[in-house]
Protein backbone atom coordinates (compact mmCIF):
# COMPACT_ATOMS: atom_id res chain seq x y z
CA UNK A 1 0.00 0.00 0.00
CA UNK A 2 1.43 3.44 -0.93
CA UNK A 3 1.66 6.06 1.77
CA UNK A 4 -0.28 9.09 0.62
CA UNK A 5 -1.40 11.79 2.99
CA UNK A 6 -5.04 11.40 3.86
CA UNK A 7 -7.44 14.14 4.70
CA UNK A 8 -9.50 13.95 7.90
CA UNK A 9 -12.63 13.14 5.90
CA UNK A 10 -10.92 10.12 4.38
CA UNK A 11 -9.73 8.99 7.81
CA UNK A 12 -13.29 8.87 9.03
CA UNK A 13 -14.23 6.56 6.14
CA UNK A 14 -11.38 4.12 6.69
CA UNK A 15 -12.67 1.03 8.43
CA UNK A 16 -9.72 -0.92 9.87
CA UNK A 17 -7.53 0.13 12.79
CA UNK A 18 -4.40 -0.49 10.71
CA UNK A 19 -5.59 2.01 8.11
CA UNK A 20 -6.24 4.51 10.88
CA UNK A 21 -2.69 4.10 12.22
CA UNK A 22 -1.27 4.70 8.76
CA UNK A 23 -3.42 7.75 8.18
CA UNK A 24 -2.54 9.17 11.63
CA UNK A 25 1.18 8.74 10.92
CA UNK A 26 0.69 10.47 7.56
CA UNK A 27 -1.02 13.37 9.31
CA UNK A 28 1.83 13.62 11.82
CA UNK A 29 4.36 13.74 8.98
CA UNK A 30 2.35 16.48 7.29
CA UNK A 31 2.27 18.48 10.51
CA UNK A 32 6.02 18.08 10.95
CA UNK A 33 6.60 19.20 7.37
CA UNK A 34 4.44 22.26 7.77
CA UNK A 35 6.15 23.16 11.07
CA UNK A 36 9.57 22.78 9.44
CA UNK A 37 8.46 24.81 6.43
CA UNK A 38 7.14 27.56 8.67
CA UNK A 39 10.36 27.63 10.68
CA UNK A 40 12.41 27.87 7.48
CA UNK A 41 10.21 30.68 6.19
CA UNK A 42 10.53 32.51 9.50
CA UNK A 43 14.31 32.26 9.27
CA UNK A 44 14.25 33.65 5.73
CA UNK A 45 11.79 36.39 6.61
CA UNK A 46 12.90 39.99 5.99
CA UNK A 47 13.54 41.98 9.18
CA UNK A 48 11.33 44.83 10.31
CA UNK A 49 14.10 47.38 9.78
CA UNK A 50 14.54 46.27 6.16
CA UNK A 51 10.80 46.56 5.59
CA UNK A 52 10.89 50.06 7.06
CA UNK A 53 13.78 51.01 4.77
CA UNK A 54 11.88 49.74 1.73
CA UNK A 55 8.77 51.70 2.83
CA UNK A 56 6.74 48.52 3.07
CA UNK A 57 6.09 49.11 6.77
CA UNK A 58 5.38 52.55 8.17
CA UNK A 59 7.16 53.53 11.36
CA UNK A 60 5.18 54.37 14.48
CA UNK A 61 6.39 57.97 14.35
CA UNK A 62 5.16 58.20 10.76
CA UNK A 63 1.70 56.99 11.77
CA UNK A 64 1.70 59.56 14.58
CA UNK A 65 2.63 62.27 12.09
CA UNK A 66 -0.11 61.08 9.75
CA UNK A 67 -2.67 61.27 12.56
CA UNK A 68 -1.55 64.79 13.44
CA UNK A 69 -1.69 65.80 9.78
CA UNK A 70 -5.24 64.47 9.43
CA UNK A 71 -6.27 66.31 12.60
CA UNK A 72 -4.78 69.58 11.34
CA UNK A 73 -6.41 69.17 7.93
CA UNK A 74 -9.77 68.67 9.62
CA UNK A 75 -9.29 71.74 11.81
CA UNK A 76 -8.23 73.83 8.81
CA UNK A 77 -11.32 72.80 6.85
CA UNK A 78 -13.49 73.91 9.79
CA UNK A 79 -11.65 77.22 10.12
CA UNK A 80 -13.89 80.24 9.46
CA UNK A 81 -13.25 82.27 6.33
CA UNK A 82 -11.82 85.78 6.26
CA UNK A 83 -15.27 87.22 5.54
CA UNK A 84 -16.86 85.35 8.46
CA UNK A 85 -14.18 86.64 10.84
CA UNK A 86 -14.70 90.19 9.59
CA UNK A 87 -18.49 89.85 9.95
CA UNK A 88 -18.04 88.71 13.57
CA UNK A 89 -15.69 91.70 14.23
CA UNK A 90 -12.73 89.44 14.94
CA UNK A 91 -10.81 90.86 11.99
CA UNK A 92 -11.04 94.54 11.18
CA UNK A 93 -10.78 96.37 7.88
CA UNK A 94 -11.16 95.50 4.25
CA UNK A 95 -9.44 92.88 2.19
CA UNK A 96 -7.15 95.37 0.46
CA UNK A 97 -5.73 96.77 3.70
CA UNK A 98 -2.88 95.10 5.54
CA UNK A 99 -3.39 94.46 9.27
CA UNK A 100 -0.56 96.85 10.21
CA UNK A 101 -2.03 99.67 8.12
CA UNK A 102 -5.48 98.96 9.47
CA UNK A 103 -4.20 99.20 13.06
CA UNK A 104 -2.50 102.52 12.30
CA UNK A 105 -5.70 103.77 10.64
CA UNK A 106 -7.78 102.67 13.64
CA UNK A 107 -5.41 104.39 16.11
CA UNK A 108 -5.49 107.62 14.05
CA UNK A 109 -9.28 107.55 13.92
CA UNK A 110 -9.44 106.97 17.69
CA UNK A 111 -7.05 109.87 18.35
CA UNK A 112 -9.17 112.20 16.16
CA UNK A 113 -12.30 111.26 18.12
CA UNK A 114 -10.52 111.93 21.41
CA UNK A 115 -9.32 115.33 20.17
CA UNK A 116 -12.81 116.29 18.93
CA UNK A 117 -14.36 115.27 22.24
CA UNK A 118 -11.77 117.23 24.24
CA UNK A 119 -12.34 120.29 22.06
CA UNK A 120 -16.13 120.00 22.40
CA UNK A 121 -15.91 119.67 26.18
CA UNK A 122 -13.53 122.64 26.31
CA UNK A 123 -15.92 124.80 24.28
CA UNK A 124 -18.96 123.84 26.34
CA UNK A 125 -20.74 126.87 27.82
CA UNK A 126 -20.70 127.32 31.59
CA UNK A 127 -23.78 126.99 33.73
CA UNK A 128 -24.02 130.75 34.36
CA UNK A 129 -23.91 131.57 30.66
CA UNK A 130 -26.72 129.08 30.02
CA UNK A 131 -28.80 130.73 32.79
CA UNK A 132 -28.13 134.19 31.34
CA UNK A 133 -29.27 132.98 27.92
CA UNK A 134 -32.41 131.54 29.54
CA UNK A 135 -31.53 128.04 28.35
CA UNK A 136 -31.20 126.66 31.86
CA UNK A 137 -33.55 127.60 34.70
CA UNK A 138 -32.34 128.04 38.24
CA UNK A 139 -34.44 126.46 40.93
CA UNK A 140 -35.37 128.36 44.10
CA UNK A 141 -33.00 126.39 46.33
CA UNK A 142 -30.02 127.12 44.12
CA UNK A 143 -30.83 130.86 44.10
CA UNK A 144 -30.90 130.96 47.88
CA UNK A 145 -27.58 129.19 48.24
CA UNK A 146 -25.96 131.46 45.68
CA UNK A 147 -27.27 134.62 47.42
CA UNK A 148 -25.93 133.63 50.83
Amino acid sequence: MSETPLSPTIIGEVGSTEDRKISESALLRMKRLTIEELQNKLLLRVSKSELLLKNILISDSQTDRDAIEKSLDLKLTRRPSHNELRDRNILKGGEGLSPNLHEAHFNLHKQRLEDNLSRSIGNRPTKTSLVEQHILEIEQEEEQTSEE
